[in-house]
């Protein structure tokens, strides 16, 4: 424990010019005098680091006395600069800039002259939002999670209402290709998502909070998505063609089984969150897509197909 809290200690001023001992403090989620051990076994180790007296003073780390990156082997920087081009073409990753600076200073150039054929991303529906205000926003949250700050936002629901929310930031994710931020409300006195480009006003704030002792990150997320955001369904779909053959190219929910049964035809079998999602999913396939079970479902769509037949209808 001593030894991560110290790495992480590292870490914090590696990325900051000046930390105080108690802002470190904080963000270690321990006491000030633990923080001049930590120093000391840092110092130990090699590493040298400053302290500032004074007004606005605290704790600096000489960059200089980092250890030196090792050397890369001529497909390790090829591999690295694929992953540049990759993520240079993605419009959801936001720190393009600063990632090329820091490649640019292992590799002395970020970009390779070759003729490689690079990937190319393409996103049929990319977000309204442009992806400097979805960064504007991705930093503060970042800064106020690691700094343990809170941050008052203004968002919009599903239900296309804007409310004001005082969060504190327990984890940035990416979900469906959009960010979101798992927080504790302090409005609601709950814990739940916020997704980054419906928040309309972001602030971050001078208090901080403490991560609730109850708190487990498996409990909200895992590798299907975020666990509360609706019940989940045993659901059977049959598919015929393309989607017979797109259907396997894919996930869907969990403990999928894919019943082949013939060239035109397959079954989708798995456990499925959110029954509008659900609908919504079974709905983009059109007449090419039957749902066998559950019921639930069925009705579910009934309803919805009814609806839109009334919308149509002279």
């Amino acid at each position: 424990m001593k030894v991560a809290l110290a790495i992480r200690m590292l870490n914090t001023l590696a990325s900051r010019d000046i930390v105080t001992k108690e802002e470190l403090a904080i963000i270690l989620d321990t006491n000030a005098r633990n923080i001049i051990e930590y120093k000391k076994e840092l110092e130990y180790a090699g590493y040298e680091i400053e302290t500032i007296r004074g007004l606005g003073g605290g704790y600096r780390l000489k960059k200089d006395s980092l250890l030196p990156n090792p050397r890369l082997t001529d497909i390790e920087k090829k591999a690295l600069g694929n992953a540049s081009q990759y993520l240079n073409n993605r419009y959801d990753f936001l720190d393009k800039r600063d990632f090329n600076l820091a490649l640019g200073k292992v590799l002395n150039s970020v970009y390779h002259t070759t003729d490689d054929d690079y990937p190319m991303i393409i996103d049929r529906f990319p977000l309204a939002m442009k992806n400097e205000d979805i960064k504007e926003r991705y930093d503060i949250i970042f800064n106020a999670q690691r700094n343990k700050q809170k941050v008052i936002i203004k968002y919009l629901s599903s239900k296309n209402k804007v409310s004001e929310h005082i969060i504190h930031p327990y984890k940035l994710y990416m979900y469906n290709l959009a960010w979101y931020v798992l927080a504790y409300n302090e409005t609601i006195n709950d814990i739940g998502y916020f997704k980054l480009n419906r928040i309309e006003e972001i602030n971050k704030t001078n208090n901080h909070f403490s991560v609730l002792k109850t708190f487990n990150e498996s409990n909200y997320l895992d590798q299907f998505g975020m666990k509360n955001n609706g019940d989940y369904y045993d659901v059977e779909i049959e598919f015929k063609n393309p989607y017979a053959a797109l259907i396997k190219e894919r996930i869907y929910g969990k403990n999928q089984v894919l019943e082949v049964i013939d060239d035109k035809t397959t079954i989708l079998k798995c456990r499925m969150q959110n029954l509008d999602n659900i609908v919504s999913f079974v709905l983009g396939c059109g007449d090419k897509a039957l749902v066998l079970a559950p019921d639930i479902v069925k009705e579910k769509l009934k309803e919805i197909i009814n609806k839109i037949k009334t919308n149509y209808e002279m």
